[in-house]
């Protein structure tokens, strides 16, 4: 009897085959994790986003302008009552008391005249005047405290011991009044009268 063998030579390299061949790779993408949030306390401060939130009172300027720092003049100046140190102040009401009424006749102010590198003592009388530069130049003498405090924007003394001498004065030149306000000995710089060339300061005051 004759066995005939090709078939199964035939099936045998076959079969090897594909089992050599590669399985197709798996190409469904695994799932990705959610991003963590972040927690409350990670988020930006309002405080950190403003960068005026953490500034001192004294430093800031209205309307997001350019902070302007109080001076050491100021500070010492705002120590003796509850003073407006801003430069657009106003000057207020004036009370004498009574122990003050009629115990001062003039104050005495220092005059510089920057042309003439010069300066001078001028004494004028409350209610008086004294004119500079031919009489363009008027200083005219109001009133005067000798101890004085700032309550409220109310000018009073309060005693009649020359501790912090202040003199309400109005300046007027070529007739236009160009300044109105009060000059403080102890604190010469506070509201000083802005001039190109003259310098008034006040000194002290005259008693009767």
């Amino acid at each position: 009897m004759r066995i005939v063998f090709y078939p199964l030579i035939v099936l045998v390299p076959a079969l090897l085959l594909g089992a050599c061949q590669p399985k197709a790779a798996d190409k469904t993408p695994e799932p990705q994790a959610a991003p963590l949030a972040h927690p409350a306390s990670d988020a930006p401060s309002p405080h950190a986003m403003d960068p005026h939130a953490n500034a001192p009172a004294s430093a800031m300027a209205p309307h997001g302008g350019t902070p302007h720092p109080v001076t050491p003049e100021e500070e010492q100046a705002a120590a003796h009552g509850k003073m407006d140190v801003s430069s657009s102040a106003k000057k207020g009401s004036t009370v004498v008391p009574p122990e003050v009424q009629g115990k001062w006749k003039a104050a005495t102010f220092i005059i510089v005249d920057r042309e003439r590198s010069g300066a001078e003592e001028v004494i004028i009388p409350l209610g008086g005047h004294h004119d500079l530069d031919g009489g363009k130049l008027r200083i005219s003498a109001i009133e005067f405290l000798p101890d004085l405090r700032i309550d409220n924007n109310i000018y009073t003394s309060m005693s009649n011991d020359p501790n912090n001498p202040a003199s309400r004065v109005v300046i007027t030149e070529g007739g236009k009044e160009v300044f109105d306000g009060w000059l403080f000995a102890e604190f010469p710089q506070v509201h000083k009268f802005e001039h190109p060339r003259f310098g008034i300061t006040l000194k002290e005051g005259v008693p009767n």
